[in-house]
């Protein structure tokens, strides 16, 4: 049984792909990289980020700059985000219920993610943490040293190959959802310990 479960956000609890795109076309003029259209997004999804930021032409020197300004666009449109899947909100609930520590490690901003939670009714998470693009690994050591848990405690739950590599990284448990950003077949070739279609298969590996 795991103690802590943590989630990333984006593509995983909040269904940001729409807003994303329309922000990457928008910054994408000021910033000089490719203008994508929605018909590229498939074969986008079957990249890492390092291979999409190769392939929109973003050198890893102006990413911070894009996203810090992407954030703040989106800080503006999130109240139209959905969850990702309506099947989260009763996970949860029981979450709520349980004695299993969770949280959120994510590469938005804070400000974003309590945003959503507020116009969502979401208060179950006990923290919070924001990370850079390629920093999450760090954040999840961070969090088993405050928390004294040991690596088989903790469950990473994200829908990217990025999140894959984190987590294992630090040595912990992750759990890839295939309803965000990458494809299966990209979440596959990292070798997640679960690979989720649906809620309810995360709710049967927590005991619920």
């Amino acid at each position: 049984m795991y103690k802590c479960v943590i989630f990333d956000f984006d593509g995983t609890i909040g269904d940001t792909e729409d807003l994303a795109l329309q922000i990457a076309i928008k910054l994408s003029e000021k910033y000089n990289f490719r203008k994508l259209t929605k018909n590229e997004i498939p074969m986008i999804k079957h990249m890492t980020v390092r291979e999409g930021m190769t392939y929109m032409g973003i050198s890893r020197f102006r990413l911070p700059f894009i996203v810090k300004e992407a954030h703040g666009i989106l800080r503006q449109e999130v109240s139209s985000a959905e969850l990702c899947r309506p099947e989260l909100e009763d996970l949860f609930h029981s979450l709520s219920d349980s004695l299993i520590m969770t949280g959120i490690i994510t590469s938005n901003s804070a400000d974003n993610v309590e945003a959503f939670f507020e116009l969502h009714n979401i208060q179950m998470f006990d923290f919070l943490r924001s990370s850079s693009v390629f920093g999450k690994s760090k954040h999840l050591k961070k969090v088993l040293h405050q928390y004294n848990f040991k690596k088989r405690d903790v469950l990473y739950v994200g829908d990217e190959a990025r999140d894959i590599v984190a987590a294992k990284k630090v040595g912990i448990d992750v759990a890839a959802v295939t309803w965000g950003f990458n494809s299966i077949d990209r979440l596959k070739a990292e070798k997640p310990n679960y690979l989720i279609e649906e809620v309810s298969e995360l709710k049967r590996i927590l005991g619920f």
